[in-house]
């Protein structure tokens, strides 16, 4: 019974040292914690982190160019269509590798989709993935995007 009055004490003086802005960010640190221990939250959070905490790339200085052998890659469209990579020689491309499972992709994705819509009548948006189509559609669903995807 001391035992439980002696942690009863100790919570009483944590509580009593504490100011109420101490509190609430301990609060709020476990409550994080909890969540990214929990994984259906752990990727969510993670992207909402690496959002608030990048920056705007620079401005590029050198332009990559390739050769047209390096257009020839096959890809597929969302609805199994194939392509090839040379439909886009021509035109400046946005090219993007990515995830649903990744959470840097994810935090970006917001960003790619606010491009898209300010730039996808000039340039060529090829965002590739690996992952299967129908897990592809369910995440551009639930998220609301809308530029093209292509599997690789």
């Amino acid at each position: 019974m001391t035992e439980k009055r002696a942690l009863k004490t100790r919570i009483r003086d944590y509580f009593k040292r504490k100011s109420t802005f101490s509190l609430i960010s301990d609060g709020i640190f476990v409550v994080l914690v909890v969540l990214l221990i929990i994984p259906s939250t752990r990727k969510e959070i993670s992207a909402f982190a690496i959002r608030l905490t990048m920056s705007s790339p620079g401005m590029a200085e050198d332009i990559t160019r390739i050769d047209e052998q390096d257009y020839h890659w096959p890809l597929k469209t969302l609805d199994g269509k194939q392509i090839d990579f040379t439909r886009f020689s021509d035109q400046v491309i946005f090219l993007n590798r990515w995830a649903t499972w990744c959470p840097p992709c994810i935090a970006e994705m917001p960003s790619i989709q606010d491009l898209y819509k300010d730039y996808g009548k000039k340039v060529a948006f090829v965002l590739v993935s690996n992952e299967e189509p129908e897990t592809v559609k369910k995440f551009m669903e639930k998220k609301g995007f809308t530029f093209p995807v292509y599997i690789s």
